[in-house]
């Protein structure tokens, strides 16, 4: 399943998971926010490759 999510809404979640991260002693809520951020994470990083990869594309264009 995918979901599109913008910058402030993808920010305003990491931010939650943070704050949740460092407030409870549950380890299973700690596994849960940890793969949720890296999720969160490697979504962005593959949308900076894309943002790169079509940059680059335009330069060679140009």
């Amino acid at each position: 399943m995918k979901i599109n999510l913008n910058e402030k809404e993808r920010q305003y979640i990491l931010d939650m998971l943070e704050e949740k991260f460092y407030t409870t002693e549950n380890m299973e809520e700690l596994q849960i926010i940890t793969s949720l951020k890296q999720i969160l994470q490697a979504n962005t990083e593959s949308w900076l490759s894309e943002l790169s990869t079509a940059s680059q594309q335009e330069k060679n264009n140009e």
